[in-house]
C-alpha cells in the first residue's frame, strides 16, 4: 500500500473523510445514487418553497404599484373611474312602422 497510485480501502484509518466520500462515490453503488437523487429533490423542494414564500408578497407589492399607477393613469385622462356613477343615454324613440 505504501506505492504511489496503489488503491486504498475504506477501512484505512488515515484515510482522510473527502477521500473515502469519493471512493464511495466512484463505485456509484445503488444506495449513493438513491440519496442523491433524494438531497436533489430535497434541495429542489427547499427552493421552491423559498422562491413561494418571497414571490406572493413581491407580487403583492407590485401588484398594488400597478393599480396606483393606472388609476393616475385614467385620472389623467379623465376616463371614468369604478366608482363614478355613468349617465345612461336616452333610449331611443320608438320609431312608427309603416301599415
Amino acid at each position: 500500500m505504501d506505492e504511489p497510485g496503489a488503491p486504498r480501502t475504506s477501512g484505512d484509518a488515515d484515510w482522510p473523510a473527502h477521500s473515502r466520500l469519493r471512493a464511495a462515490l466512484e463505485r456509484r453503488a445503488e444506495w449513493v445514487e438513491g440519496l442523491i437523487i433524494l438531497a436533489t429533490i430535497a434541495t429542489l423542494f427547499v427552493v421552491l418553497g423559498f422562491l413561494a414564500i418571497v414571490a406572493i408578497p413581491l407580487a403583492a407589492v407590485v401588484q398594488a404599484f400597478v393599480v396606483k399607477y393606472l388609476e393616475q393613469y385614467r385620472a389623467e385622462r379623465g376616463w371614468p373611474g369604478p366608482g363614478d356613477v355613468l349617465e345612461q343615454p336616452p333610449p331611443d324613440a320608438p320609431t312608427a312602422t309603416p301599415a
